[in-house]
């Protein structure tokens, strides 16, 4: 088994879980890959982001550049870009979803 493909197995097997401010469950997720980790650490981020605009798909551009600004990440920001385009892949992944399950009555959330 190659190198890459066994870093990637020990990490997905290493996943846990932790309890955030004792009410929610979150994954830590760490792959011991940078760039994944600093991937899914944007996605996580950008979940909670777009969490805080709602729980359905469709949110705005303006409504998540909206969100970011109240939680004081400006454009200027280095992190703007990447969790701009996060929140594009999992607003995409739910509207997929909607589009193509129509038994799904409730879409899954950010």
């Amino acid at each position: 088994m190659s190198s890459l493909l066994t870093r990637l197995l020990n990490g997905i097997i290493n996943m846990t879980y932790t309890e955030s401010e004792g009410k929610k469950k979150m994954i830590n997720l760490k792959m011991n890959i940078p760039e994944l980790d600093r991937e899914n650490a944007m996605l996580f981020k950008a979940a909670t982001l777009l969490e805080k605009c709602g729980n359905t798909p469709g949110t705005t551009a303006n409504q998540f550049y909206a969100t970011m600004l109240a939680e004081g990440i400006s454009m200027d920001d280095e992190e703007f870009l990447r969790l701009s385009t996060a929140a594009v892949a999992i607003e995409t992944m739910m509207t997929f979803d909607q589009a193509f399950d129509s038994e799904l009555n409730k879409p899954t959330i950010h």
